[in-house]
């Protein structure tokens, strides 16, 4: 039975069907979105835009027994979408062209949306208002399956047709019902490591996986060092290791660039946590003086109080000085949480 949501979206079971409004790209034009709202500036790049808001149609997503998947949250270590395969009819190709590559387009993934405050979702209010990108955007529900780096992909697809501006076009997206992304969560102790690694791998040969991995606080940085780098092994497109529970820490946190300590190095600066044995850990701010003669700033230091880190928020990433590979991680988590700030990225090195 077909139950009529809105006047332009259409629900039935496990599909979707809406209408967009062609934005009359010329053909051969670079495209980054398939579909984005009319709010959007880069409607000079997207071939068509929604006639209804993303709001209803991810509700219709939902009525019609989709579901929602997880999206993209660099700060949560999430870094792929995951959720339902989709079918979009009619197929890319009758809209969109490979450019000068051969090859055919990734599979298509629900993977939901990040909300703003009031529980909107994020692409109706924050620029670029993507619902369908083709590159990896957080806002957007609709992406390819796998990481594509927005410069990367540029100019790989480029309109294939050239539409009147102006003209309506039907679209369903649709779910088989069964395919999609398995998602599952480890949390790693030094005794069960190689253990849930086996596990891991026995399970993608049934199917792709997106594995949530947290450490247990008792884990030595050593400990966690050689499980960081076995996950770098089987972290790949069919094993995606995505994500870690709050106050843990993303894999690759302990895995961190040699050269970036020093500071020189850097392109810019992180707040930086030296731990202490006795819990009196130190931070230090560097700041950078480009008035200094020379190409390269002047770099100086200075110690702040540990739990005013957020009167800083020119850099969203925490360096963490370990005093050795026998630190517990609960010692690191602990610290963590003193610093009074949710960086989105943390790196931990040994302090030797």
């Amino acid at each position: 039975m077909i139950t009529p949501l809105l006047a332009l979206v259409t629900v039935m079971t496990n599909s979707v069907t809406f209408t967009a409004t062609a934005t009359g790209v010329e053909k051969g034009t670079p495209v980054e979105f398939m579909f984005a709202t009319p709010a959007t500036d880069h409607d000079y790049e997207t071939m068509f835009l929604l006639d209804d808001r993303p709001e209803e149609i991810i509700k219709a997503l939902e009525k019609s027994g989709i579901p929602g998947g997880s999206p993209i949250d660099f700060g949560k270590g999430r870094l792929h979408p995951t959720g339902p395969f989709l079918k979009i009819e009619p197929s890319l190709d009758k809209y969109i062209s490979l450019g000068n590559e051969n090859g055919k387009f990734p599979e298509i993934l629900y993977g939901g949306t990040l909300k703003n405050e009031a529980g909107s979702p994020l692409c109706e209010t924050a620029a670029p208002n993507a619902f369908f990108a083709f590159f990896t955007c957080p806002q957007s529900p609709v992406l390819f399956d796998g990481q594509f780096n927005q410069g990367d992909v540029y100019g790989k697809y480029v309109a294939g047709v050239k539409i009147k501006k102006g003209e309506k076009r039907c679209f369903t997206l649709s779910w088989d019902g069964k395919s999609r992304i398995k998602e599952l969560e480890f949390e790693f102790t030094a005794e069960n490591s190689i253990q849930i690694l086996n596990s891991i791998k026995d399970e993608a040969k049934k199917s792709p996986l997106s594995v949530k991995v947290s450490f247990s606080p008792d884990m030595t940085l050593s400990q966690a060092v050689m499980t960081a780098n076995a996950l770098a092994v089987v972290d790949s497109h069919r094993i995606k290791i995505n994500g870690c529970k709050c106050g843990n820490l993303f894999y690759r946190a302990f895995l961190p660039l040699e050269a970036w300590k020093d500071r020189r190095q850097r392109l810019m600066q992180p707040i930086e946590l030296y731990l202490s044995a006795d819990g009196n850990h130190e931070i230090k701010v560097i700041g950078e003086d480009w008035n200094a003669p020379g190409d390269d700033p002047k770099l100086t230091e200075r110690k702040v109080e540990l739990g005013k880190v957020d009167q800083y928020p020119k850099t969203d990433t925490c360096f963490i000085f370990a005093n050795g590979p026998e630190t517990k991680l609960s010692v690191i988590f602990d610290a963590m949480k003193k610093t009074g700030r949710e960086f989105s990225n943390w790196y931990i090195y040994e302090r030797k």
